[in-house]
């Protein structure tokens, strides 16, 4: 096979499901490193593997000779996000859903380039519709009332981190400000770069979801969706979206990015809600 040639999908499954965990890490690298963001609609020859792995737009692969778990690395290389490694759960563990494993690290998932924004530029609109109810900028937002919230996460690679410590405004604090009661039964969340994910309201009050400003007591790193990013944990990660901006309510269950990609419109990992044929 021709080295510029992207591994199909079918194929690509196989040799991964074949690889022992010592060679996982280097095929999933390999993989990567072969599939281009224009091949990763489910309809085309590589949509399998793409929506088993979610593989994304990797700017760039860590050197090999540093594969030995030393943690991020150094200088302007990213670290290639290990979406299927780490250590399967013991059996039985009940806070862990079904096809996932246990995480120890935060891997790195993104749609595209990481968009880099300073707080002093930073907004945050609330929407119904087209029309705006209310906007605030940083210091505006971040003088809300401020919630700490520790959850498991979940991603759609198959990963789940425990524990994970945020802080931030709950969405029922942001309408409590607005002076309004969710006007729809659905949610579109929008971030700086365009992306956006579809969420049901129920899914986003009564304390269940925040736009997240901390992460272990710190601001979030550009990396992990800073300065702000929306965090509904009972939900597949993708739905947390990165870099948040905006909450619109929307008449209909309108589809995201992900959502018209083949991914599913709601996303339980308790009920493996993956894609969009899964019931």
């Amino acid at each position: 096979m021709h080295a510029d040639m992207p591994l199909q999908g079918l194929e690509a499954l196989s040799v991964f499901k074949a690889a022992d965990e010592v060679r996982r890490d280097r095929l999933f690298d390999t993989l990567s490193s072969r599939f281009t963001t224009s091949q990763a609609s489910p309809a085309n020859g590589c949509g399998t593997c793409l929506k088993r792995f979610l593989l994304l737009d990797i700017t760039s692969l860590e050197d090999d000779s540093k594969r030995s778990h030393q943690g991020p690395m150094k200088g302007n290389a990213k670290m290639v996000t290990r979406g299927f490694s780490g250590r399967r759960p013991p059996a039985g563990d009940a806070r862990i859903p079904p096809g996932q494993h246990l995480q120890r690290g935060f891997p790195v998932l993104s749609a595209g380039p990481t968009p880099r924004v300073r707080t002093e530029d930073w907004s945050f609109t609330l929407k119904h519709g087209p029309r705006p109810i209310k906007k605030w900028n940083w210091a505006e937002f971040n003088a809300l009332p401020v919630t700490k919230m520790t959850r498991d996460i979940h991603c759609v690679t198959s990963w789940t981190k425990f524990d994970t410590p945020w802080q931030g405004i709950l969405v029922d604090d942001i309408l409590a400000d607005a002076g309004v009661e969710p006007p729809t039964a659905f949610t579109l969340a929008h971030s700086l770069d365009g992306y956006s994910t579809n969420v049901p309201t129920k899914d986003l009050v009564v304390g269940k979801a925040m736009v997240a400003l901390l992460y272990e007591g710190k601001p979030i790193t550009a990396d992990h969706g800073g300065p702000a990013r929306l965090l509904v944990p009972h939900l597949y990660f993708w739905k947390s979206a990165k870099w948040v901006n905006g909450l619109q309510f929307t008449e209909r269950d309108e589809p995201g990015f992900w959502e018209l990609r083949g991914y599913h419109i709601y996303g339980d990992p308790w009920r493996e809600q993956r894609y969009t044929n899964d019931p």
